[in-house]
């Protein structure tokens, strides 16, 4: 039987993003979790977590995220809010860390935006 972990929004994941197609991100690497397990179909929603790219990133589309103990991540990073994933747990190898509030408030208030859905939408 294959282990499962609790996988709860707000924590940063190591993901099997592949295989791929086109211009999405792949690779193992970390992403933040949106929406975490504990619902029966067993799938998370994930936005990856990418490099700086030199610090130029869009800012519409990034949100930029320390490296520390806290969040588990190595370098200064971005997550991608473009790159919205539902995913099945299973792709989840491990826990990083955990990114701060304001920065996951901040990438879900960015996604939104790339979504074109704002409160109005919620009922």
């Amino acid at each position: 039987m294959e282990k499962t972990l609790k996988i709860k929004s707000g924590e940063i994941v190591l993901v099997d993003l592949n295989p791929v197609k086109g211009g999405e991100k792949g690779k193992t690497r970390p992403c933040l979790v949106l929406v975490g397990s504990g619902h029966p179909w067993a799938i998370v929603i994930v936005v990856p977590i990418t490099e700086l790219d030199g610090g130029f990133r869009p800012a519409k589309l990034f949100v930029p995220i320390p490296a520390d103990d806290k969040t588990g991540l190595t370098k200064p990073s971005a997550i991608d809010c473009f790159q919205v994933r539902c995913l099945s747990e299973r792709r989840v190898s491990s826990k990083l860390g955990v990114a701060p509030k304001d920065i996951l408030e901040e990438a879900r208030t960015r996604l939104a935006a790339v979504l074109n859905i704002g409160e109005e939408h919620i009922t």
